[in-house]
């Protein structure tokens, strides 16, 4: 098999995916792929399950992230609001990739919380070694500047300087009715910006242009087809919304009763476009899947606790003390 989804939201993603990870393992398994990544929403308490999921049914397991990234340059600023960040996929290549990994997931909590979880790019460019970065969906930042008409050569620049081999332009193709994708982006007045092919064919043409290879996701959210409705209800619950409303926040497609953000056989993926780019970019999920140590969490009984020092010289800790908090 040459393809390997490397883009899913297990029901870690709350209110969002709706897969149990060993269900989604298993599906994979049954398609004969040869590894399954996990990348759930800002971040990675999925990952054992994912590990003890993938060693039973013999197939490799990639640890990652949809990360948040803020737009500010410091994740310690204050968002503007829910939206104000970009989004991002990394993968965990080995061992060092997972700690690192770790260590953003838990500073976007701790440091960077704003609505959501949230890094800066300043804080990705120094825990980056052994991680394996996609461009992202939509809402990702070269997306989001494509879309926009903003300058990329800098970001692209600095992507490729910090990532180099391990830097992906990732595509997604979703279907269209009536002419129309599902995945688009319009503006206040509902004007359509621009259209899911439109903007994959902006970022192969980038991809070629500064040789970056390109691969082919789908953003799972659920486990099959027929999983979707639940999704859908699913989202209407993170949202308080009522599904009769007409502007809701729903995944593309709903409308017309299509759902396509699903864990897909490979003929399924091939078969959703005919551009001459799609092979390749499908071709490529396995190449990078190939990269990943199977091992990169290992797992045993060893309890691994921090070596966590009592700050009994510090002012703050001896008054703490006096006060008979802890005896």
């Amino acid at each position: 098999m040459s393809f390997v989804h490397l883009h899913n939201h297990s029901d870690f993603s709350l209110l969002d995916g709706t897969m149990k990870v060993t269900a989604m393992v298993e599906r994979a398994a049954e398609l004969g792929q040869s590894a399954i990544a996990l990348t759930d929403h800002g971040w990675m308490a999925g990952s054992v399950k994912l590990v003890v999921a993938c060693r039973k049914h013999e197939i490799t397991p990639i640890m990652g992230a949809e990360v948040y990234v803020a737009t500010q340059e410091d994740a310690h600023e204050k968002a503007n609001g829910p939206g104000d960040m970009y989004h991002l996929t990394l993968l965990c290549q080995n061992r060092t990739g997972y700690m690192n990994l770790v260590r953003l997931t838990s500073d976007a909590s701790k440091w960077g919380f704003f609505h959501k979880p949230r890094i800066d790019l300043n804080q990705l460019e120094k825990y980056s070694d052994g991680i394996i970065m996609l461009s992202g969906c939509i809402g990702a930042e070269l997306p989001q500047r494509i879309v926009h008409q903003r300058p990329v050569k800098k970001l692209i620049e600095r992507y490729l300087r910090v990532f180099g081999d391990r830097f992906f332009i990732e595509l997604m193709v979703h279907g269209a009715t009536g002419g129309i994708d599902h995945v688009r982006i319009d503006n206040d007045d509902g004007e359509i910006l621009m259209e899911e092919h439109e903007l994959n064919d902006e970022l192969v043409h980038i991809a070629r242009r500064y040789s970056i290879p390109i691969v082919a996701t789908n953003d799972a959210h659920y486990l099959g087809r027929e999983n979707g409705e639940g999704q859908d209800s699913i989202m209407c619950m993170n949202t308080g919304s009522y599904k009769a409303e007409p502007n809701r926040l729903k995944f593309p497609g709903v409308e017309h009763g299509e759902f396509e953000f699903f864990i897909k056989s490979e003929e399924e993926m091939r078969a959703v476009s005919n551009a001459d780019w799609w092979d390749e970019a499908c071709r490529t999920s396995a190449v990078i899947a190939a990269t990943v140590d199977p091992d990169a969490l290992p797992l045993s009984d060893e309890i691994i606790l921090p070596d966590f020092k009592v700050p009994i010289n510090d002012p703050g800790f001896k008054i703490w003390l006096r006060t008979g908090m802890i005896l």
